[in-house]
């Protein structure tokens, strides 16, 4: 059984937290900027970020909404963490009785 769960956020939202985010040039791993001298920014490049935004609101999204169909659950995704997690983990416990390699209903499997 698969669940797809969309995270709403706005491009700005998106912006900013992608730019919050850097790597230990040292070790490789993900930390937020300004935690250490050997953090940098995972864009260093401002155009090559709104590019890959761009296409991924324009082109992408709508391709995984197309393709995930009645899989899809979408959460506000501006909301605190624990929230967010909450509403996640709701998603996946709600998730469809249905086969979707078979397309068809699940048997024995209660929907409510």
């Amino acid at each position: 059984m698969y669940r797809v769960i969309f995270l709403n956020v706005n491009e700005k939202i998106c912006r900013e937290r992608i730019k919050a985010r850097g790597v230990d040039w040292c070790t490789g791993h993900e930390m937020p900027m300004g935690s250490g001298p050997r953090v940098v920014s995972r864009f260093d490049d401002a155009d090559k970020l709104d590019v890959e935004l761009d296409t991924f609101f324009t082109e992408t999204l709508a391709e995984l909404r197309a393709a995930s169909g009645i899989t899809a659950a979408e959460i506000d995704g501006t909301d605190q963490i624990d929230q967010i997690q909450v509403r996640i983990q709701a998603a996946i416990m709600a998730a469809p009785a249905f086969n979707i390699e078979y397309c068809s209903q699940l048997r024995n499997v209660c929907g409510d």
